[in-house]
Order: C-alpha cells, then structure tokens, then sequence
C-alpha cells in the first residue's frame, strides 16, 4: 500500500502541469496591437509514427489573435514551445516560450516586395546570432535573448 501512494504523488504533479500560453502580438514600429494574426506552437516529444513509438513527434496548435491582439494556446506539453507568428504585410515572427508564460511578440511591418524576414524581439534572426573566435574556439550567443 505504502508503494502504490509513492507512485501516485509523482503523476499528481504531472496532472496539474500548467500547458496553457497566452501572449501579444504587436507590431515593432508603433507598438499597436495586431488582430487575426496566426499563431502556431510547435512541440516535440513522444507519440506515434506508423504504429511505432517515437521521441521526435511534432504536435502543432493553431490560434489567432483577437481584436486586441491577444492569444490563448492548449498546449500538449508543460515544456518550451516554438512560436511561429503570421501576418500579411509582416515579416514572420519566431520565438521559444515556456507555458505559464506571457509571450510578447512583435512583427516587423514590411513594405513593397521586401521577401518576409523571420524576426525575434523586433530584430531579425539573422542578426542575433553573434559569434568570436577565441584561443581557436567560435563562440556564439543568441543576443535576441538579452
């Protein structure tokens, strides 16, 4: 009996995980909220593939943000998840967050035929990535995250 109760205090924590995540859209220029924008969450862990167990199974959630900009995700895992925003006239937006969290996104407005750039805290991805090289050795850091 003393067995059975010490299994079943670990799974009460599971069960009471928080997979929801809510978060703002907002555009980088003027800070006013963007509405309709698609979010999607993209998550990997266990589940199955052709009637086979696997690690590597991508779950995705779909929402849009509403008049105020606002969004609410059900998520299948308590773990952090990619966050892909879309938005006609925008660049596309993508960021780590962990559920629990209030994601701030913003999207950069783009003009004419500039292709879309995918962007991370209003700067491009491309620039975030800063590397030096040291005693032979590349170092680099995310400085979206800073």
């Amino acid at each position: 009996m003393f067995k059975l109760i010490l299994l079943l205090v670990p799974l009460s924590f599971i069960v009471g995980c928080n997979n929801n995540l809510k978060g703002f859209v907002y555009d980088c220029n003027t800070g006013i909220p963007i509405d309709n924008a698609q979010v999607i969450a993209k998550q990997t862990g266990w589940g199955e593939s052709k009637g086979v167990i696997v690690w590597d199974k991508t779950y995705k959630v779909h929402t849009k943000t509403n008049m105020n900009g606002n969004f609410g995700l059900s998520l299948k895992f308590n773990a952090p998840t990619q966050l892909l925003v879309f938005k006609n006239g925008y660049s596309q937006a993508e960021q780590y967050e962990y559920p629990g969290n209030k994601a701030r996104i913003g999207l950069m407005p783009i003009e004419g035929k500039i292709k879309s750039v995918v962007t991370n805290n209003c700067k491009p991805a491309s620039s975030c990535l800063q590397c030096s090289e040291n005693k032979g050795v590349t170092e680099c850091r995310n400085t979206c995250f800073d």
